[in-house]
């Protein structure tokens, strides 16, 4: 399923006037996404990360969020548990 965020209502195109994709010219993302920014609220706990492109939310993997003080390493703090949400 998917929803169309500018609230379009879909059209049904039937097959035989449907447009053919020429797949010899499909070229794949291969570039991963990159964080470019982040908020942190420490007073409701949420932390809001931004990517340079859209991510696969479900693959998300909350204890790969570490926190690091850049002038003592040794006091990492490695999120354990959190949700995952989409904000547009």
């Amino acid at each position: 399923a998917f929803a169309d965020l500018s609230l379009n209502t879909p059209i049904a195109i039937p097959d035989d006037v449907a447009l053919a994709v020429n797949t010899s010219l499909f070229v794949a993302d291969t570039r991963l996404p990159e964080l470019v920014g982040f908020d942190l609220n420490m007073n409701t706990g949420q932390l809001l990360v931004r990517f340079s492109e859209p991510i696969n939310v479900s693959a998300v993997q909350i204890n790969k969020f570490v926190f690091q003080d850049s002038q003592d390493p040794t006091g990492d703090y490695v999120l354990q548990a959190g949700r995952v949400e989409t904000v547009n």
